[in-house]
């Protein structure tokens, strides 16, 4: 192709009245994408009571492992409506580790860039950039179908970005583990944390499964899943 890569196509259909025509075919846009085509088993990178997070509905593929700082929403202090003031807090917090070269991963509730403030934190790519690991969570108030917009998915795919989705039924993430490490920077809202050893994060792109584990050295009885 002229992209000489995978891509993403947007096609659209117009279908005459009472078939007075034949339909006709249109490519809206087409954008190269990485397809990484390594094979992540789960199982061997298993940690038995280790887990900060799991979840049934991940994309992207591939495993990171040397990531040792987390952004994300404090679970005590979020509400709905202070999400466009989170995601001004999210921006300061991104730039500040874009600027010394450190990646992260991002946690949050309903949708990360909704154009609904009232469905989730409307920050822009730009305001999250440095993220290689983003988590979408619900809890009350916040209880909404993960993110589909096709350009949020197409930057998580370009940029190897892993997704994870835990919806209110298994919302088991070890907020306790995360309170309890060395904070960076702190807002009424936000929070981002500097753990002693980096995460371990795999999505297996053939199940849709993915799973982020704490490091080694966390002690076991850090949490509950």
């Amino acid at each position: 192709s002229a992209l000489d890569s995978a891509a993403e196509i947007e096609l659209a259909v117009v279908i005459p009245a009472a078939h007075q025509e034949e339909p006709r075919i249109g490519v809206l846009q087409a954008r190269g994408m990485m397809a990484p085509h390594e094979v992540v088993d789960l199982a061997a990178l298993a940690r038995p009571g280790r887990a900060l997070l799991r979840s049934a509905r991940a994309l992207g593929n591939g495993v990171i492992d040397h990531i040792c700082d987390v952004v994300y929403l404090r679970p005590d202090t979020f509400e709905a409506r202070f999400t466009p003031r989170i995601a001004a807090e999210l921006a300061g917090i991104n730039r500040a580790l874009v600027a010394d070269g450190k990646s992260y991963l991002l946690i949050g509730f309903g949708r990360w860039g909704s154009s609904d403030p009232w469905l989730g934190v409307p920050v822009t790519w730009g305001q999250v950039s440095g993220a290689r690991a983003i988590v979408e969570t619900a809890m009350a108030g916040m209880n909404v179908e993960p993110s589909q917009g096709s350009h949020f998915f197409h930057n998580l795919s370009s940029l190897r970005v892993l997704y994870f989705t835990v919806p209110a039924e298994a919302a088991d993430i070890d907020w306790s583990y995360l309170d309890a490490q060395q904070v960076v920077a702190e807002t009424t809202l936000v929070r981002h944390v500097r753990l002693p050893a980096p995460l371990v994060m795999a999505v297996d792109g053939r199940t849709g499964a993915g799973t982020i584990y704490r490091p080694a050295d966390a002690p076991l009885e850090a949490g509950p899943v």
